[in-house]
């Protein structure tokens, strides 16, 4: 129901209820009866104000003009086909600074047009049905966020210099008095990483965005959601060709485990103490590990056919390998487990999510807009040798040793 019908049925209402207050023809019990069913019609067509006021307070629309303000004008009357000095202020400052901009002649006490769409039988009917669910059924999307998992922060520029100290060549040692002191050479690389940009664009009718307020909401919550997929996707599986980020499990200089002969947890387990003893001197902080090989493993069995893992799915060891916190993706091959540590992992940020609207090609003369969302990010992983992918997890595999 719009706002425009719902202050007309409270109207209608208001003239119903002094119509039963002036029927002498009827017991105070008829007329005190029918009054309370009045109440009850008022109550809901204020409940349906409040519902839009509040999704437009959500949606940041609570200024806009049409739907949102009663547009009904005095019979004889039009409204203005000027605009007002504001608003002639604004679409000037719009234009000289080459920005989009959408006035409404005669402001919001004038006309309302509202476009129909048409069935295929050539009937017209509304764009959106009269009365709608508040919000929109959404897609699912991972609920992961790699980011998460490691270090981020603000950067300034468009790519990221740092000197990395990989590996010393000689030692200290003991030395008598006036001894020659040993000497020793740090070996050092210079990476340079640069922004990558992660981004989708949609398009949507001017109709869609006047006729269902939450839409917004959710165009913003939508486009957002495919932007972290993309940016989990190369974050962990980025190859550094074209435009793409060189993801974890391509950095050069990480270490490797394959499974072969051993069991899923002696794979993993060792591959934790190969963190440990390699030149990061890491303790890793989570691994990350698709839903069917994170299955494989905690089914994990004696030759008994007892599960090694907790059999109670509410223990806190169903989440975790070795005391190892362990987040599943759709987003890693299955088979392939991402071992870190956090620490040793940084994000650079040079442009968070952004959201911008603007026409594109002939988007003006057809009502349509374009809604852009977008990030620049930089993976850094500062020690490689503080991760560790793992292969060949796709067996349960059986305790034999």
């Amino acid at each position: 129901m719009s706002v425009v019908s719902a202050k007309a049925g409270i109207r209608r209402a208001s003239l119903k209820a002094k119509q039963i207050a002036a029927d002498n023809t009827k017991t105070l019990a008829q007329r005190q009866e029918e009054m309370a069913l009045v109440e009850a019609q008022v109550k809901g067509f204020q409940d349906e104000l409040d519902l839009h006021d509040k999704l437009n307070r959500i949606h940041g629309l609570a200024d806009l003009p049409g739907e949102f303000e009663d547009t009904h004008t005095t019979r004889g009357t039009a409204p203005s086909l000027t605009l007002d000095a504001d608003e002639i202020k604004a679409w000037h400052g719009a234009i000289r600074r080459h920005l989009p901009y959408k006035g409404q002649v005669g402001g919001s006490s004038g006309w309302e047009t509202r476009s129909l769409s048409k069935t295929d039988a050539g009937t017209p009917s509304q764009l959106v049905p009269p009365t709608l669910l508040p919000g929109i059924v959404a897609m699912t999307h991972e609920p992961l966020r790699i980011m998460q998992l490691v270090t981020s922060s603000a950067v300034s520029a468009p790519s990221i210099e740092y000197i990395r100290h990989s590996s010393t060549t000689g030692q200290a040692a003991p030395v008598a008095a006036g001894a020659l002191k040993p000497a020793v050479t740090l070996n050092t690389e210079r990476v340079i990483v640069p922004a990558c940009k992660i981004a989708v664009t949609t398009t949507v009718n001017d109709e869609d965005l006047d006729d269902f307020t939450a839409f917004v909401g959710y165009l913003q919550q939508e486009l957002s959601r495919l932007v972290i997929d993309a940016e989990n996707a190369q974050l962990l599986n980025g190859d550094g060709t074209d435009t793409n980020m060189l993801g974890l499990l391509a950095t050069p200089g990480i270490l490797t485990r394959a499974r072969g002969s051993d069991t899923a947890l002696d794979a993993v387990e060792q591959a934790i103490t190969d963190l440990r003893v390699a030149p990061a001197k890491a303790t890793p902080t989570f691994a990350v590990m698709h839903p069917t090989t994170f299955s494989a493993v905690r089914r994990s069995k004696d030759q008994m056919g007892r599960y090694l893992l907790s059999a109670d799915p509410s223990a806190e060891q169903t989440s975790q390998l070795w005391g190892l916190p362990v987040v599943q993706t759709t987003q890693i091959a299955p088979g392939t487990a991402l071992m870190a540590d956090g620490s040793s992992i940084q994000v650079g940020i040079r442009s968070g999510l952004t959201f911008q609207s603007d026409y594109s090609g002939d988007d003006f003369t057809h009502n349509r807009t374009t809604i852009r969302c977008e990030e620049r990010i930089m993976l850094m992983p500062l020690q490689p040798s503080a991760i560790c992918k793992i292969t060949g997890l796709d067996g349960t595999g059986v305790a034999t040793k």
